[in-house]
């Protein structure tokens, strides 16, 4: 398409049928900076580990993604899956269906351009680790985690670190009960004025 830049079709009769296993499947297209999944099965997916995400010395550069038709209903790992997405500007994932998945640590970890990102209505009723989910989302001015249920989770390591413009987050109704490791969990959330933890155990 000029500029040495490529643009790349994958088809199929009947449409795409995504694999169990989507581990990485987009981590190394570190120079794609748009990609149109709308005609993608999900369905039948359960591992969506790294599966847009970078690295630190590697980030992504990708700047949309279109996930809107998503079947996320079997996916039980969701670790890393917009890690290091620095120049996502926007991220629908308002529709996805977690209500099966146990992993979502580094899930948006280092996608610094975020400016919103709506998971108020995530089913986390069954995640162990929230560890680094939100590190680094330094554009974000606000995030609705209220309704988060957190009565399995163990790790919250790092959980906000770096999300130095929230001004207010509510973590209330947070159950703390399993936790063993909260490390860095609000480190440098610098804008924050008042934080209620009087619920946590």
């Amino acid at each position: 398409t000029g500029n040495s830049t490529y643009k790349l079709t994958i088809g199929g009769k009947g449409g795409i049928i995504a694999n169990e296993s989507m581990i990485r499947y987009f981590a190394d297209f570190s120079k794609m900076t748009s990609i149109d999944l709308s005609a993608l099965d999900t369905s039948e997916v359960t591992n969506m580990n790294w599966m847009f995400g970078g690295v630190d010395d590697f980030p992504m550069n990708i700047v949309e993604i279109n996930i809107s038709n998503f079947d996320t209903s079997n996916v039980t790992n969701m670790q890393g899956m917009f890690a290091e997405c620095r120049r996502l500007r926007t991220l629908d994932v308002s529709n996805f269906d977690t209500s099966q998945v146990t992993n979502m640590s580094e899930m948006f970890s280092g996608c610094s351009s975020l400016t919103s990102l709506d998971v108020s209505k995530f089913d986390t009723s069954k995640v162990t680790n929230m560890h680094t989910m939100f590190d680094s989302c330094n554009s974000l001015t606000s995030l609705d985690v209220s309704k988060f249920d957190t009565s399995q989770v163990t790790n919250m390591s790092n959980m906000f670190s770096y999300c130095f413009s929230l001004t207010s987050i509510d973590v209330s109704n947070f159950d703390t009960s399993q936790v063993t490791n909260m490390s860095n969990m609000f480190s440098s959330c610098s804008s924050l004025t008042s934080l209620d933890l009087s619920n946590f155990d």
